[in-house]
């Protein structure tokens, strides 16, 4: 196992072919969810705590794998801030619909995994409304970016509430 500590929130692991075989692991295996596979992703994440100081702590992680030719799998470990906002409802407001059109084609292409995208109209205004999952520091400026560009399109509405407020008086359009 070849370990490189990327930055704080990120490390790489090269798994060569005797950890695949000490972990029983395969480049199929890789996507299963079973609790098997969750505990020897732990295990390895741990290798990597005391060999790098790589400290996930109670923060959620990603682990993107990424199979290579030779037999090797290459592992991408992001740590997942608590320090981020989770859960935060980001709300847009458009005079017509081709402003709301334009600004769900740049949500769409977005690296950002979103966990909830609404669609609300009163009073002949559009919205928009969007929960991204927890974002990391390196995504910070991707959704920086896409604010930006969704205010191109319409105006960005902060404030405790607001979307309960639409969600009980708006007529809500789709869920998408």
């Amino acid at each position: 196992m070849k370990l490189c500590r990327l930055d704080n929130d990120n490390v790489r692991i090269l798994l060569e072919k005797e950890d695949l075989l000490k972990y029983n692991l395969s480049a199929a295996s890789l996507s299963d969810k079973s609790e098997e596979t969750k505990a020897v992703f732990r295990n390895i994440v741990n290798a990597a705590k005391s060999k790098t100081d790589f400290d996930t702590g109670d923060d959620r992680i990603l682990i993107e794998a990424f199979p290579k030719s030779n037999g090797e799998v290459l592992l991408y470990v992001t740590r997942l801030s608590l320090e981020c906002e989770r859960g935060r409802e980001y709300l847009f407001s458009f005079d017509c619909a081709d402003g709301l059109i334009g600004a769900y084609g740049a949500l769409k292409k977005s690296r950002l995994e979103i966990i909830k995208k609404s669609y609300y109209k009163k009073s002949g205004r559009h919205y928009l409304c969007f929960t991204p999952v927890a974002i990391s520091r390196a995504d910070e400026r991707t959704l920086d970016v896409l604010t930006m560009t969704l205010r191109e399109y319409g105006e960005q509405i902060d404030g405790f509430g607001s979307v309960s407020y639409l969600e009980e008086h708006a007529e809500i359009k789709k869920a998408i």
